[in-house]
């Protein structure tokens, strides 16, 4: 008698799969370490998901010097290394950013803190307005964490504010804020859970702890 023997392809062959409570935990250990989650990134669809959670959690717009803009964590610095938005002044940089958490939905709902910072309390020319904000702020849903440093901030809006977006945490330090324009400002957010403000008020030098 002949004895028939199949042997599956290999591609046919099923690698075990790891649960995803566990691959999340595993990647989690990574959040840090930008390099390792980009790779992640690139496994599996399984992989993806949990990586750009930690890839975009923390955003940081700048248009200081380097050193300035890699102060804080790795995850802050990804798209300052990477150079993403070659533009020199802050307020151009927010509205390209602006474009893409709008055109990038699936992106920008990872985001929870964003980092914008000035090159000097003195620039006007360097100057974002609250009407800038309410274009950005619908498109990052997710949003919890918001900081201004050395910026200058203005309260130009095109037609009435809304008090609209859940953002927990703000913090504006060392920045230029007419007083109607931080009473706008904080009109926006109606759930703010703790607020920390050493402003530099138009026309003086000192700054004011609220």
């Amino acid at each position: 008698m002949f004895k028939l023997k199949v042997t599956p392809h290999p591609a046919a062959v099923r690698a075990p799969r790891l649960p995803q409570e566990l691959t999340d935990t595993i990647i989690d250990f990574l959040s840090n370490d930008k390099k390792s989650l980009r790779s992640c990134t690139l496994v599996s669809r399984l992989w993806l998901s949990r990586s750009r959670l930690h890839l975009f959690r923390a955003i940081k717009i700048s248009d200081g010097p380097r050193d300035l803009c890699e102060e804080r964590t790795a995850r802050m610095e990804f798209y300052v290394e990477d150079s993403m938005w070659e533009i020199s002044e802050v307020p151009s940089l927010l509205n390209t950013f602006t474009k893409f958490a709008h055109s990038s939905p699936s992106l920008a709902v990872n985001i929870r803190e964003l980092a914008i910072h000035g090159r000097s309390v003195y620039d006007s020319d360097g100057a974002i307005t609250l009407g800038q904000l309410q274009k950005l702020l619908p498109g990052l849903s997710r949003l919890t964490d918001l900081h201004f440093t050395e910026i200058v901030l203005r309260a130009t809006v095109d037609g009435p504010i809304a008090s609209f977006h859940p953002l927990r945490h703000l913090e504006v330090e060392f920045c230029t804020v007419s007083d109607d324009c931080a009473l706008a400002l904080l009109s926006m957010f109606d759930r703010l859970e703790t607020l920390h403000w050493t402003v530099m008020p138009s026309g003086e030098e000192s700054g004011t702890e609220m």
